[in-house]
């Protein structure tokens, strides 16, 4: 396990810069309420080479990693939640795109991510609620010259403006085929969903496929790349729960030190330093965790069961510490003006994403009992 490299050091700088400077209370309340997606600041993020970090730098890239990118998600997500997971999905799934689609794909799609001209999203579930391991109805059907898809994917982050969709479907061969398809095909057609708690500047959307034709080339492989793409969509999920929790904490941090009860700052008081110490552990021992399933993504080892762990252990540490920084605060943490009310509104959403937590722990029983006979 490796502390962060002077790049990576450099990159976080840059993150908290831009965030700081950018991310405008006013602007993103605004945002969040009307469910408008922070197109600008995408563009912004993306010319500092915030957005495309991890993908090759011969396609406008940051030519680094998971971990990097794991960096500068927590950086945002620290200073609001809701910005950072938006510009955060306009990427999800980049790196297996990077990893197994045809030079020529590639061209043709992480330029325009990595610029912030274009988005990516996971059409993978088709039931209301995400779960593990998918259950899929989708089809698609081998023709000459490529592929017809049809079917129904509910929960899609993003959906609505989405260039690119990474689309699940089962074929006779196989009981999942991961696809990349450009979103203007015809065929193709989009709903958006209700709205929901937590996460509010992202909508979800319904995406509707009547056999869709799409090149051999928009195969990106079967088994090993969902299972890629899970891992790296669980560090994503990872990093900005990361985030979500420190960003609680320093608000909480900064209250309960100015904040006096009996002559003296509550920080002072034995049972607040053992909360604050105790919450500060629950979000080190994620942070390595996140760090290590990082570690092994870029090093070619993407592992189900240490991204499934990060995954876990970070949303569950997002949403005990943003409910303690609620509690610290006492009657303030209901208010929307310190902002915690929020962090366990999106630590919560959060611990959804990429299946549910129990889901997750039967990988990590998986490794350590061997797989559960049915």
């Amino acid at each position: 396990m490796q502390a962060l490299t002077t790049l990576e050091k450099g990159i976080q700088r840059s993150a908290r810069e831009f965030a700081v400077g950018e991310f405008e209370r006013e602007l993103l309340s605004h945002m969040r309420k009307e469910q408008v997606w922070p197109d600008g600041l995408f563009r912004q993020a993306a010319e500092l080479g915030l957005i495309g970090v991890n993908l090759p730098e011969s396609l406008d890239g940051g030519g680094l990693g998971m971990a990097a990118r794991a960096v500068v998600l927590e950086t945002f997500a620290a200073i609001d939640s809701t910005a950072a997971f938006a510009l955060a999905s306009g990427t999800f799934g980049a790196e297996v795109i990077s990893r197994f689609a045809s030079e020529a794909l590639q061209t043709r799609v992480l330029p325009g991510l990595a610029l912030g001209v274009a988005r990516c999203s996971l059409a993978l579930y088709e039931a209301p609620v995400q779960s593990l391991p998918l259950i899929l109805s989708a089809t698609a059907e081998r023709v000459e010259g490529g592929w017809l898809l049809s079917g129904e994917k509910r929960r899609v982050w993003g959906g609505i403006n989405a260039n690119w969709f990474l689309v699940g479907c089962v074929s006779e061969s196989e009981p999942v085929i991961l696809f990349c398809v450009d979103a203007s095909y015809d065929g193709i057609s989009v709903a958006p969903e209700p709205c929901r708690m937590g996460l509010e500047m992202v909508k979800t959307a319904t995406v509707h496929l009547n056999r869709v034709m799409v090149p051999d080339d928009a195969c990106l492989g079967d088994d090993a790349t969902l299972k890629c793409l899970w891992s790296g969509h669980w560090i994503d999920v990872a990093a900005l729960a990361l985030g979500v929790g420190r960003g609680a904490m320093d608000r909480a941090l900064a209250y309960v030190r100015k904040r006096s009860q009996f002559g003296k700052p509550i920080g002072a008081f034995r049972i607040t330093r053992q909360k604050v110490a105790r919450l500060s552990g629950k979000l080190e021992l994620a942070r390595l965790a996140t760090r290590r399933a990082a570690e092994l993504f870029d090093l070619g080892k993407a592992d189900e069961a240490a991204s499934a762990l990060a995954r876990i252990s970070a949303t569950k540490a997002a949403v005990a510490v943003s409910d303690e920084a609620i509690q610290l605060l006492g009657g303030y943490g209901y208010m929307t003006e310190y902002d915690v009310e929020r962090s366990l509104r999106d630590a919560k959403t959060l611990e959804l994403l990429g299946g549910e937590r129990s889901l997750l722990e039967e990988i990590l029983a998986d490794r350590e009992l061997g797989k559960r006979r049915r």
